[in-house]
């Protein structure tokens, strides 16, 4: 998975979707306005405290979509394609 395939904001929505919350819910355990929640979801990116608190609140580490597209990468450099 390359970090450009990871759309962080889609994977927060599915994440909020499954725990049931509503925007409005989300939106004040994250400390943003409602209005907020439809622009993380449509966000490619996002800054990492922010992320952090989405964390935290949905109890879901999204950092590790990060850190696996990391070590694809790292083993493709080093010749390896498969990861253990």
């Amino acid at each position: 998975m390359k970090p450009e395939s990871i759309h962080i904001g889609m994977l927060i929505e599915q994440k909020v979707r499954e725990a049931g919350l509503t925007n409005a819910e989300f939106a004040r355990r994250i400390c943003v306005a409602r209005s907020t929640v439809n622009s993380i979801f449509g966000k490619e990116h996002i800054n990492a405290p922010l992320l952090n608190r989405i964390s935290d609140v949905l109890d879901y580490d999204f950092f590790a979509h990060y850190t696996a597209a990391f070590y694809q990468r790292k083993e493709r450099r080093n010749g390896r394609t498969n990861l253990a």
